[in-house]
C-alpha cells in the first residue's frame, strides 16, 4: 500500500512538472530624468512621484487617443521610481507577441493613494497625472515606438527619456 502511494504521488508530481518552469517574458530599460551638470535631479514640487506604465497598443485608438482610454488600458507598472536619481533601470513583465506602449507617468497626488483604485476612477482624474516621456526612437517621426516581446525573452533597451515639460503630441 505504501509503495503504491509513493508511485501515485511521484506520478502526479511528474505530470504536474511536465512543462517545467516557464521563462519570464517582458522588457527592460533605463529611465532618464533631467539633471544638471552635477547629476542632480531638480524634481518639481508639484509632482509627488513617478512610475513606468505600459498599455496594450491594440486596445487604443491611436488616431484619436484620450487619457481615459490610456488609463483604462494600463496593463502594469513599476514600483515608484527614485526621483532623486538621474538614471535607473526598470523591468516589466509582459506577454509576448503583442504591441505595447510604455512611458513614465508622474502623479500630483501621492502614488500610494492611487494604488488599488479602479481604472474608471483614475480615468476621470487626468489632473492627477503628468506624462514625462514615452519610449520612442530618437529622431523618429512618431512620438512613440511599439514594444514587442519575443517568446521566452526579455527585450532590452526600452529606454525612456523624461522631460518635466513633456507634452503628448497626439
Amino acid at each position: 500500500m505504501k509503495r503504491s502511494l509513493i508511485i501515485l504521488v511521484s506520478t502526479l508530481f511528474l505530470a504536474a512538472c511536465e512543462q517545467g518552469l516557464q521563462p519570464v517574458t517582458g522588457f527592460q530599460g533605463t529611465v532618464y530624468f533631467p539633471a544638471d551638470s552635477t547629476g542632480t535631479v531638480s524634481w518639481p514640487d508639484s509632482l509627488t512621484g513617478a512610475v513606468v506604465v505600459f498599455v496594450n497598443a491594440e486596445a487604443l485608438n491611436l488616431l484619436n487617443p484620450s487619457f481615459s482610454q490610456l488609463a483604462r488600458n494600463i496593463l502594469g507598472f513599476t514600483n515608484p521610481l527614485d526621483t532623486s536619481r538621474e538614471d535607473q533601470p526598470y523591468f516589466l513583465e509582459a506577454l509576448p507577441d503583442k504591441p505595447y506602449l510604455a512611458g513614465v507617468i508622474a502623479s500630483t497626488v501621492p502614488i500610494g493613494s492611487l494604488l488599488g483604485l479602479p481604472a474608471d476612477s483614475l480615468a476621470v482624474h487626468p489632473e492627477y497625472f503628468h506624462v514625462l516621456g514615452l519610449h520612442h526612437s530618437p529622431g523618429g517621426s512618431l512620438p512613440f515606438k511599439f514594444i514587442y516581446v519575443d517568446q521566452e525573452e526579455i527585450t532590452p533597451g526600452i529606454d525612456i527619456h523624461c522631460d518635466f515639460n513633456y507634452r503628448l503630441s497626439f
